[in-house]
């Protein structure tokens, strides 16, 4: 099963647009986030975030600082949000 979707992002003052994509795998969940903000590059690595259920966040390894930290969190409480309205 797969299923796109947009999503908005509060980050710095802004909503900002994600593409999200998500796949099933048995009994994981596979997703990626695409930020189609390009400001937001210079956070995460070609302006993606992955991750599964079962394997946790795969990229990026490591978070450069704060702030994509912060933008991290925030994409997780959108999602969150998104599927607690039952989307």
């Amino acid at each position: 099963m797969a299923r796109i979707f947009t999503l908005n992002v509060p980050f710095e003052g802004k909503e900002r647009p994600v593409l999200v994509n998500m796949n099933a795998h048995g009994y994981d969940m596979a997703v990626q986030v695409h930020y189609l903000d390009r400001d937001l590059y210079t956070l995460l690595p070609e302006g993606n975030l992955v991750f599964s259920l079962t394997e946790g966040l795969k990229q990026p390894t490591q978070l450069v600082n704060e702030m994509a930290i912060k933008l991290v969190d925030n994409t997780i409480d959108a999602l969150s949000a998104f599927f607690s309205r039952g989307k």
